[in-house]
């Protein structure tokens, strides 16, 4: 059996390997080589396991790659992965330099740039995660005069903007990845954490956290996302939603999940 220590290491390289990977790519987006053939689109994602992430050879993989790979292919697409900063997606997709975000719907900066699919793969949950020993809370109201620690680049369907109210008189510290927002509520840095169910579940199967609360506050749907701005935006958008339907993915995910507490549909 692997001494704590080794798997510890494993895991920081792995880690290390995944952020130098995403690094490089978000440098590499910004020249995204242009491609003659019009089958060939750009589709950017996050690390936001187990939907999607950089597996350890450097591939895109989760739940929502495998789907959203699968409805290009099928539509008669080649998809191109490119792993970028959340902020970085939002920015692209305003500026029409991807061509595709399997992500979530109903993202406040991006209204009125994009469009999104009529089919909703996946239900995610945001969740204020604290302490036992922290007082437990039913919305941000709650989190009045407290620290908050929140991943770099989310605005959680817009509720960063009412943390940031002065009144509130909320510290925000924001930090690069959920693992590291675990560690920093696990050692107290903040008081509440601000994150999504199904990342924080992947961290805790490696490092459990035993007096770990959570209080739900809001479920967003995951569509797909196209920048109105390339050409042919519907049209891609119109091919991937038929290509879903006719590989009949809403029941196989049915089948897959039958118990999960937040079922993909």
């Amino acid at each position: 059996m692997e001494s704590s220590l080794t798997l510890t290491l494993k895991r920081i390289l792995l880690i290390t390997l995944g952020t130098a990977l995403t690094l490089l790519n978000s440098a590499w987006a910004d020249h995204l080589p242009p491609s003659e053939d019009e089958r060939v689109l750009d589709v950017g994602y996050v690390e936001f396991p187990p939907y999607s992430h950089t597996n350890e050879n450097g591939q895109a993989d989760g739940i929502y790659i495998d789907i959203t790979r699968r409805s290009l292919e099928h539509a008669g697409y080649i998809p191109r992965f490119h792993a970028l900063p959340i902020a970085r997606i939002y920015l692209y997709l305003q500026q029409g330099k991807i061509h595709l975000w399997p992500g979530l719907g109903d993202i406040p900066s991006l209204q009125g740039h994009v469009l999104e699919s009529s089919v909703s793969p996946i239900n995610t949950e945001l969740n204020a995660w604290y302490l036992d020993k922290t007082p437990p809370i039913k919305n941000v109201d709650d989190m009045r005069g407290q620290r908050v620690i929140l991943i770099a680049g989310y605005t959680y369907a817009g509720l960063l903007y009412d943390l940031r109210e002065p009144d509130k008189n909320i510290t925000i510290i924001t930090t690069p990845t959920h693992s590291s927002a675990l560690q920093m509520l696990e050692l107290g840095r903040g008081d509440y954490l601000l994150d999504y169910l199904a990342p924080i579940q992947e961290e805790l199967n490696q490092k459990p956290i035993a007096n770990l609360k959570s209080t739900p506050l809001i479920s967003q749907k995951g569509v797909f996302v196209v920048p109105k701005r390339i050409p042919h935006a519907e049209e891609i958008l119109k091919n991937i939603e038929a290509a879903y339907h006719e590989l009949g993915i809403a029941e196989e995910l049915k089948s897959r999940y039958p118990s999960a507490r937040h079922q993909p549909h």
